[in-house]
């Protein structure tokens, strides 16, 4: 049977909060050493010694930095030899594996390329078993891959696209040792979208208020598969097999009309912003000043695990001003607490003593920061 780990309250008691500490690594400048200028610095994770690895999509470049922040060195580039990533954006995953290699993910390509600790190429190989485009998920620790594939609505001549709100399914896909497809898992709905009628033939598609939010997860032998439907967590083995729901009780949270009011001020005032110089009328605000909003708030925004298996499920924030409140839950699902991770700092990796993440200032300059996590 699947075990149901239900949590009503945080276990963690006075003096055994986690926190974030001093900031250990900064990486990033307007002017300067080129070597410190970042662009589309869509991954990045630390070696045992406080290196840091980034990668840039933009240029399909890894660049190394001591944890003081000095560069070392850069590997990979677009293109199509050993190594390298075909095209600007086709470089979406950098992860550590045990030993300090470096598994990296070309999106365009649909390959894997690893290098060793110290940004040496050492091989690629393509995935097996399917011709669908597969987004990167996770590394299981036996080092198979996990990945995943949308599906569209419906196919065919007599196909129409969906209006309103709505999500696609999903398909989980799981590539061993040998690079082959191992295992799939279907029927998981995606996060939602909301598309509109654009035009006498087109359509228009964003993202709708307050939504649902899908995010997965591979660590260790196990697969978390979180769809905002409700405040729980799936949690499965690597052949897919159910093994437990991690569940938090408590009330859903309404939209106001305050929430409603604001989010849409800030929908119009971006869109006016963008389409100032252009002086036209604008239909994208007419869809905006359209759009539906949820009943209830969604139970949390996204989740990650960290290098310890410990399960960071963010609290969902209605502005960017909201404080980033991630729960903590234990390997066994036990809800520990709640940390506060620094304003503005997208999360690209958790380890057992610091959080590593991208921030822009307010000159939209990039930055890859490391920061300490305190465990009382």
């Amino acid at each position: 049977g699947i075990t149901i780990v239900e949590n009503v309250e945080p276990q963690w008691g006075p003096g055994s909060e986690w926190r974030v500490g001093d900031l250990l690594t900064s990486i990033g400048e307007v002017h300067g050493d080129p070597s410190h200028e970042l662009y589309r610095a869509t991954t990045a994770t630390r070696q045992e010694d406080g290196t840091v690895a980034v990668g840039l999509s933009s240029s399909g470049e890894i660049r190394f930095f001591r944890q003081d922040g000095t560069y070392i060195r850069t590997v990979g580039s677009t293109g199509g030899g050993p190594g390298e990533f075909r095209g600007a954006d086709a470089l979406r995953a950098l992860r550590r594996v045990a030993g300090d290699t470096l598994v990296a993910w070309d999106i365009y390509g649909q390959n894997v390329s690893i290098f060793d600790p110290a940004g040496e190429f050492v091989r690629s190989f393509q995935l097996e078993g399917s011709s669908q485009q597969h987004f990167f998920a996770g590394v299981f620790l036996d080092r198979s891959l996990l990945m995943y594939v949308l599906h569209p609505v419906s196919t065919g001549p007599q196909a129409t696209m969906p209006e309103g709100v709505f999500r696609v399914d999903m398909s989980l896909h799981r590539f061993g040792a040998d690079h082959r497809l191992a295992h799939s898992h279907d029927g998981i709905p995606w996060t939602d979208r909301f598309q509109a009628k654009w035009g006498p033939r087109g359509m228009i598609l964003v993202d709708p208020p307050f939504g649902r939010i899908t995010s997965i997860n591979a660590g260790g032998p196990t697969t978390y598969v979180a769809t905002g439907d409700n405040d729980e967590i799936s949690v499965y083995d690597q052949e897919g097999a159910p093994l437990k729901l991690i569940r938090r009780v408590g009330e859903p949270v309404p939209v106001t009309q305050e929430m409603f009011a604001a989010d849409r001020e800030r929908r119009l005032n971006e869109e006016r912003g963008e389409l100032e110089e252009m002086r036209t009328e604008p239909r994208v605000i007419r869809m905006i000043e359209a759009l539906p909003y949820p009943e209830f708030l969604p139970p949390y925004g996204l989740t990650m695990l960290d290098s310890e298996m410990n399960l960071w499920v963010e609290e969902f924030r209605v502005t960017e001003d909201d404080p980033p409140d991630w729960s903590v839950f234990d390997p066994e699902g036990v809800w520990l607490g709640r940390v506060t991770l620094p304003a503005g700092l997208e999360v690209y990796e958790i380890g057992s003593d610091y959080i590593l993440g991208r921030s822009l200032d307010e000159m939209d300059v990039e930055r890859i920061e490391v920061f300490q996590l305190l465990k009382s």
